[in-house]
């Protein structure tokens, strides 16, 4: 390799870094960055060698100077040349990372991250959008959680509907002397005890999908940032396993504690029926074989036939059981951080109220198509 040529690599490193860092950070504009290192890879790539010896040292002045703005505020926890090589690897085999973004554990292990701050907490697995969807974040348990108050909202909804009607319909029908529904207003109420019970078992079912996914993460995350000083077999615990067989969700809340926590110890109790909190008790007791019996039934499990008050009440319950499990959790493995404010702090009014706004502005929609 040249000398000329070294001086270009230096050079399209720095570029290279400044192509990252407007990717995902709030002070630099993606397009003028963008646009910028494109110029500069074309005059690169288009240039004889007396050209660019002409113009290298004008091009590495206007890099250094937008480089060392942005070191000072993201300063690089690696050299330049690493930082472009670990960058220019998410563009291997046509991935398009543009749309599919990169993970804050990538970044941070990059730069150094104190004034990018986000939350009290960000998961490593976390996904930042970049580019133009830079602002915008992403993780698998936030999609679940909002799943489930979206379930929830529906079948409190449908439930008041199968109310109102069923009275409605109960005085029209006394009004003219009949003792009994017709044919038709049968069904129609039959359609409605149909939702409520389809999207409260739903409600259960996503509402366990959350916890999961957010015990999960929890684990891996810690994981992947302390994986150089952990024992093997504390890995595979946040992996989910033991000795090569898969944890049960009970198990991994009490075993993740007591990696993560300083004292090591579990102040969750989940195996211990005379320790458990009524929240555990619920969730494990009560709720995991309804569950269980709504995602793979079998004749002798637990029952999935129940009225529909019945059903809402459960849905509404378990709701809350779930979100008051997680919080505990979460406090136990990290008591001086406060609620997650990546999940909405695990806030149940705020995600039942963000729900029942997304259902308005649909039926808003569904009006609209209808006028």
């Amino acid at each position: 390799m040249d000398f000329l040529e070294i001086n270009i690599n230096k050079s399209w490193d720095k570029a290279t870094f400044l192509r990252l860092i407007s990717a995902f950070a709030r002070e630099a504009d993606f397009k003028s960055f963008l646009d910028m290192t494109d110029d500069i890879y074309n005059f690169f790539k288009t240039s004889n060698d007396r050209e660019i010896w002409n113009k290298i040292r004008e091009i590495d002045d206007l890099l250094d100077k937008y480089v060392q703005k942005f070191s000072n505020i993201y300063p690089p926890k690696l050299p330049l040349s690493k930082i472009a090589s670990n960058w220019n690897l998410h563009f291997k085999d046509g991935i398009e990372v543009y749309s599919n973004g990169i993970t804050y554990g990538w970044l941070e292990e990059n730069l150094d991250l104190h004034n990018f701050r986000l939350y009290n907490h960000v998961p490593f697995q976390f996904r930042l959008g970049i580019g133009v969807h830079k602002g915008h974040f992403a993780i698998e348990e936030e999609g679940l959680l909002k799943d489930a108050f979206n379930m929830l909202a529906k079948s409190i909804r449908n439930y008041k509907v199968l109310q109102a009607y069923g009275r409605q319909q109960t005085e029209k029908f006394r009004e003219i002397g009949e003792k009994e529904f017709d044919a038709k207003t049968y069904t129609k109420l039959t359609d409605q005890k149909y939702e409520v019970s389809s999207y409260s078992r739903l409600t259960i079912v996503s509402f366990y999908a959350f916890v999961e996914a957010f015990v999960n993460s929890i684990g891996f995350s810690y994981l992947k940032r302390n994986e150089a000083t952990l024992s093997e077999s504390d890995k595979e615990i946040l992996f989910g396993k033991k000795k090569g067989r898969y944890l049960m969700l009970r198990s991994k809340m009490e075993l993740f504690q007591k990696i993560i926590r300083i004292d090591k110890k579990a102040v969750l109790i989940t195996s211990d029926e005379n320790q458990m909190l009524k929240c555990a008790q619920s969730f494990f007791n009560d709720y995991e074989e309804l569950r269980n019996a709504a995602v793979h039934y079998s004749p002798v499990k637990t029952n999935i036939w129940l009225k529909n008050k019945d059903w809402v009440e459960k849905a509404e319950d378990f709701s809350k059981v779930s979100i008051e499990l997680s919080l505990k959790l979460w406090n136990s493995c990290y008591p001086n951080i406060g609620s997650p404010e990546y999940l909405g702090k695990l806030d149940y009014d705020l995600h039942l109220n963000n729900a029942n706004q997304r259902l308005e502005r649909l039926e808003d929609i569904i009006k609209g198509l209808k006028e």
